[in-house]
């Protein structure tokens, strides 16, 4: 879904966006530096694209937005990261 995006933006040899899928579950991952900022909106336009091109709506309940240049703990059932 986002391979384009990630191969797009790694010209410098580092990756400014990863994702993570797990069932119905969806991670991702935006650099922190300001120069990409618009790459968080792309990545969730393009994420609510292809979810209606399936005809699935986000749960707004679960959905967060985090912009996590300290440390906090993301965790679900399958997953646990620290951002």
């Amino acid at each position: 879904m986002l391979e384009r995006a990630k191969k797009a933006t790694n010209g410098d040899g580092y990756l400014h966006i990863e994702y993570a899928r797990w069932a119905d579950d969806c991670v991702i991952l935006v650099d922190g530096h300001q120069k990409w900022d618009w790459l968080e909106k792309a990545a969730y336009k393009r994420l609510k694209e292809e979810l209606h091109k399936l005809k699935v709506e986000l749960n707004i309940e679960k959905r967060l937005f985090r912009n996590s240049c300290g440390m906090r703990i993301f965790s679900s059932i399958e997953l646990r990261l620290a951002v």
